[in-house]
């Protein structure tokens, strides 16, 4: 299983829309690493056997916060910018930046003098993230289980509570968590920041359960996060 921390020769396995509308990318290592018995003993919380492939869960855009309050534009905005850069974070190990083409506003509506107002519909929003995921899939697609294109991957801790891997969400282009195998050892860019380390999510393992901190302490401790 692929766990918090880096890892050489994963594979793009597969990626989907779920039956609630979230996209789940999958990873798994290109070399047989599971040992059989240890899969079949392996399961999640819920108490259903784990799968081989390690799934990555991207949540629908929310209208409100954590504590239940009503997002602003900048808010909205900056939860299409966050998924729109990890989606391109990942295409780019495949294709170079010009062959990336999004099409964020496909039948919705928006134009230029009504994007304001048009991105503060739940509506609205939920065909833009369903236009990112649809059009990640289509253009990743080639690439699913193609072991020419072997990669090194960095991933974080969910958060202080919670032991599983995550992607980064921002700041991907000076602080990457993928690059291909083709980049010698003594030359990856993939590290902890300083941040992660001293907040423990660098940590693979499951931990007695403590209060995370809120986004607003996030977002104070967003210059330190990603000193080395």
């Amino acid at each position: 299983m692929i766990t918090v921390g880096i890892h050489d020769n994963i594979l793009l396995s597969e990626a989907k829309l779920n039956d609630k509308g979230s996209l789940v990318i999958q990873f798994k290592t290109s070399e047989d690493e599971t040992n059989l018995m240890d899969m079949l003993n392996e399961t999640s919380e819920d108490g259903s056997q784990a799968d081989a492939d390690q799934g990555f869960l991207f949540f629908p855009f929310n209208m409100t916060d954590w504590e239940g309050k009503n997002y602003d534009l900048k808010g909205i905005s900056g939860q299409i910018q966050d998924f729109r850069g990890q989606l391109t974070h990942v295409l780019m190990q495949y294709l170079t930046e010009d062959q990336i083409k999004w099409n964020l506003y496909k039948d919705t509506g928006i134009t230029q003098d009504n994007v304001a107002t048009k991105l503060m519909d739940e509506g609205v929003l939920k065909i833009v993230y369903t236009n990112l995921a649809t059009q990640f899939i289509e253009m990743a697609k080639p690439f699913f289980g193609n072991t020419d294109y072997l990669l090194r991957s960095l991933f974080i801790r969910q958060s202080k509570a919670k032991h599983f891997p995550a992607f980064r969400k921002r700041w991907l282009s000076t602080n990457p968590i993928f690059e291909r195998m083709t980049v010698p050892k003594e030359q990856s860019r993939l590290a902890f920041s300083k941040w992660e380390k001293e907040n423990g999510y660098d940590n693979p393992n499951k931990i007695e359960a403590t209060p995370d901190a809120t986004p607003e302490e996030a977002a104070a401790n967003a210059e330190e996060f990603f000193k080395k």
